[in-house]
């Protein structure tokens, strides 16, 4: 049931492209405020998911609802970060630029940014701790660098949902900890859902996996079983890189949430 709380709703969803069968069978809610972290095989579905959710793709049946909405009309709701966004070599934009193109109801009757929009965007930028490179060129950036200023792109309209497909690549394990540490305070105001295939940390924070591997298995908790690994491996042949597996896992522990 669907309901004011429910960022997302998913029922008997099924896509499939060229004939063959992607997603089969998709059921979820997720509440608003949920951090669920997408796990599975390349292949699997993870970004086929994301892309539903997005309405970049329609399904050939089932419902789906953001934010209690179709997903093309809660567009302007959202945040997207997309896997290995590809920008030509030497493409002369700064960081603060890219990061004001994430503005939403930008006019573009003007060349030129607002006060207030550079103002948003040198915030969005501070959150994730690019700030000192505001006016450096992206394709001087560090693999590291240029993802967090992407996802400065991602959060600076201040989305009710953020959707991050692989945030972590191209990032250090040092990277890897400031970022999760970052998304658990943005967990404070708005829906996450991660699509990731590193499982070496979990962030404590997460609230729900979805095991996704052409159909979906929901684990409404952040420690991952057994049985878990066994439906991300089981029935998938095409897949010939699994998700990453680490003996001893380094928990991750999210800063004190504010108290008002």
């Amino acid at each position: 049931m669907i309901t004011n709380a429910t960022a997302v709703h998913m029922k008997d969803v099924c896509f499939s492209h060229s004939e063959s069968c992607i997603l089969h069978d998709i059921n979820l809610t997720l509440s608003k405020g949920e951090y669920a972290v997408v796990l599975g095989p390349n292949g699997g579905g993870k970004t086929t998911l994301i892309k539903l959710l997005l309405g970049l793709c329609r399904p050939q049946c089932g419902e789906i609802k953001v934010l209690g909405l179709e997903p093309s009309l809660a567009l302007n709701r959202l945040g997207y970060l997309q896997q290995n966004f590809n920008m030509p070599t030497g493409f002369p934009i700064t960081v603060i630029e890219l990061t004001m193109t994430g503005l939403l109801g930008k006019s573009w009757q003007s060349l030129f940014y607002s006060k207030k929009e550079r103002l948003t965007a040198e915030a969005a930028l501070d959150k994730v701790g690019m700030l000192p490179y505001k006016d450096r060129l992206m394709s001087s950036l560090s693999g590291g660098q240029k993802q967090r200023a992407f996802i400065a792109r991602a959060i600076v309209s201040q989305p009710e949902m953020l959707l991050l497909d692989e945030p972590t690549s191209n990032v250090d394990h040092e990277g890897k900890e400031i970022l999760y540490n970052f998304l658990a305070e943005i967990n404070e105001d708005a829906t996450i859902i991660m699509v990731s295939h590193d499982i070496s940390v979990i962030p404590s924070a997460v609230t729900s996996i979805l095991c996704v591997n052409r159909t979906m298995y929901h684990h409404k908790s952040s420690e991952i079983t057994p049985a878990m690994l066994g439906f991300i491996h089981s029935n998938n042949d095409s897949c010939a890189c699994p998700v990453e597996l680490f003996a001893h896992p380094a928990p991750i522990v999210p800063p004190t949430r504010r108290q008002d």
